[in-house]
């Protein structure tokens, strides 16, 4: 016969997680986890409120001791709070007992005796706190988690980590989570109203519709293709899953999605593109996103250098060549030639930044220029990474000088002769890929 405080926290877990399959929860029980429902909510309240009471006298210390019982501890202050309280202070005054007590149990190892779901959610108050370090080891153990995990279930506990990772960006932008501010009294910027128009409230507030996004997610859906999925992922290395469409099928439904939502100002564009990229759930969603900052009419009347800062978020977080070499051949290329006056500087300053992928950014953002390449800007955004030994580094240097040989060839031999030590073998085969298949030269030196 089960004890009074094994029987309690034991009543809770069952509540939570329900029955365990290989180590998750079910759908019904998944469903409920992060979705305001004010029937749940009024649930959680009823049978837990008291618990909480209890908790604040010190009532329920002697949980600690067992790991499902500190799980359910950690659950009860971090996360049914947060159900019974939603959108008040106190949804989140449970936070700090919460951290201590999985800080405490990672350190004694009480998180690795846990099944999958199990340990999620012993992780999640690192994930919803306030310090950058917090965040940083909430995305280490969230990593760890999937990376322990089964491959049938590294793209569930894969969603996890990028919901881990989602928070960190925040956390990192902002220092601290705006959705909080109004329940917690804080006022927030500038910066944070227009986070706020188009971003995530994490269940605790209520994302404003976004009928565009609605739409492409839809069709995502119905197009979806899961067998493709699990190729693609693979292929790519993504820890963000893909909903396993091709990319011909992806642009047109972009195409016909925009045309039954036009967008009228530079704002809503540039809102759209963000909650498209920021809310993502696979990674054609980016995709979507990049196809709306390219689309022709609105990158013709809006596609300025105030929208830069938004492009080096998009390279930053987007980190893999996927994204980035869309991004740089095409965004910044785009700028490059309807600025260049403003746009040379910032290609300089960006060829010697620590971020390997903006420094891939600045290597390609002339790869479609031919003969108006603009040969000492290129030369200086390669020797930013000649140095790198960085694959992707190594790469996109090869393939700049690969292009401009097209147009210049005695510039990028006389080039890759007088670097020969400094560049990597990758790096000057493929800068003399098409002279060698020419015959114009014989040789790599």
């Amino acid at each position: 016969m089960l004890g009074p405080v094994v029987a309690a926290w034991q009543a809770l877990l069952e509540f939570w997680f329900g029955e365990l399959t290989n180590g998750l929860a079910d759908d019904a029980h998944r469903s409920k986890w992060f979705q305001p429902d004010d029937e749940f909510d009024a649930l959680c309240a009823q049978r837990f409120a008291p618990l909480l009471t209890h908790a604040a006298d010190g009532e329920l210390d002697d949980w600690l001791a067992d790991h499902h019982g500190r799980l359910a501890f950690i659950v009860l202050h971090d996360q049914l709070n947060r159900n019974i309280y939603r959108g008040s202070a106190r949804a989140f005054s449970g936070d700090q007992i919460a951290i201590q007590a999985a800080r405490d149990g990672v350190e004694q190892g009480a998180d690795r005796l846990l099944d999958w779901d199990e340990r999620g959610f012993f992780y999640m108050p690192f994930e919803h706190s306030e310090r950058i370090l917090d965040q940083h080891l909430a995305v280490g153990l969230f990593s760890q988690l999937r990376d322990e995990a089964p491959p049938e279930l590294r793209n569930i506990l894969g969603n996890s980590l990028r919901f881990a990772q989602r928070h960190r960006d925040v956390i990192a932008r902002f220092g601290r989570f705006p959705h909080r501010n109004d329940a917690l009294g804080r006022t927030s910027s500038e910066a944070e109203l227009e986070y706020l128009q188009t971003a995530s409230g994490f269940g605790q507030t209520s994302s404003p519709p976004n009928p565009l996004r609605a739409d492409i997610v839809d069709g995502l859906r119905e197009l979806g293709n899961p067998a493709r999925a699990v190729k693609q992922q693979a292929y790519m290395k993504s820890e963000m899953p893909f909903a396993g469409v091709a990319t011909p099928a992806l642009r047109k439904l972009c195409k016909e999605a925009f045309g039954r939502h036009p967008l009228d100002s530079a704002h809503t564009w540039e809102t759209a593109i963000t909650d498209l990229w920021r809310n993502a759930a696979v990674r054609e969603e980016r995709h979507a996103a990049l196809e709306l900052l390219l689309h022709a009419p609105y990158r013709k009347q809006w596609l300025r250098l105030e929208m830069l800062g938004l492009i080096r978020e998009l390279v930053q977080t987007g980190a893999w060549w996927d994204f980035v070499d869309t991004l740089a051949a095409n965004a910044m290329g785009y700028l490059l030639r309807h600025d260049p006056d403003n746009l040379k500087p910032i290609i300089r300053e960006w060829a010697n930044d620590p971020d390997l992928w903006i420094r891939r950014t600045s290597i390609l953002a002339q790869l479609k220029f031919k003969q108006q390449t603009d040969w000492q800007l290129l030369n200086q955004a390669i020797e930013g990474s000649i140095d790198d030994r960085d694959f992707f580094a190594r790469k996109a240097i090869g393939w700049a000088l690969r292009e401009y040989s097209k147009t210049a060839p005695d510039t990028v031999i006389d080039f890759i002769v007088t670097h020969k030590d400094q560049l990597s073998p990758l790096s000057k085969r493929e800068g003399l890929k098409v002279l060698l298949k020419q015959g114009v030269v014989d040789r790599v030196p």
